[in-house]
């Protein structure tokens, strides 16, 4: 693997874990339990932490504040990098929380999976079906795949706004 690469897959990863531990300090300062994810359940079961309240635990995947969020809008991954399931589709997966600047919002995976499908098919509707492979060109809900930079991924650009009704919880900084 190119150096340059393997050097920005080790910063991603570094920088994914700041937000894990400040999203795993936060729930429990709120009165969750929590534990960390394995390397297998974070890898193959899409999840960061486990929180616990009340009896009930959801497994949880922490996404960092990003500049796609910083512009109020995220990426939903259908397939990841190497063509597997993605976090969007992944069952054991509960609750996915987004940092914001002050706060991180939590939702349900699966009701995430349902608006973000609807509003998908209404674009190929309008749109016809097909993948872009240029980020420049990429509309909202269009799938798109960096299929020529050697990954196997579908993910869809989805603006924040359009999951906002189904915030669960906000936990402030």
């Amino acid at each position: 693997m190119d150096s340059k690469i393997s050097e920005k897959i080790d910063e991603a990863l570094r920088e994914g874990e700041k937000h894990e531990v400040l999203f795993f300090s936060l729930a429990e300062r709120n009165g969750y339990t929590c534990k960390i994810s394995t390397k297998h359940e974070n890898t193959k079961e899409h999840w960061d932490v486990e929180i616990t309240k009340n009896g009930i635990s959801r497994t949880v995947d922490v996404k960092g504040l990003k500049d796609s969020i910083k512009d109020n809008k995220t990426w939903f991954e259908f397939k990841n990098v190497n063509g597997d399931v993605g976090w969007g589709c992944a069952p054991e997966l509960h609750t996915i929380a987004f940092e914001l600047d002050k706060m991180f919002i939590l939702m349900k995976r699966s009701e995430v999976l349902s608006v973000v499908e609807e509003r998908v098919r209404e674009f190929e509707a309008e749109n016809g079906v097909g993948i872009c492979f240029y980020k420049e060109l990429l509309h909202d809900y269009e799938m798109y795949s960096r299929v020529f930079w050697g990954r196997k991924d579908k993910i869809v650009k989805v603006p924040l706004r359009d999951l906002k009704h189904l915030i669960y919880e906000k936990i402030y900084k």
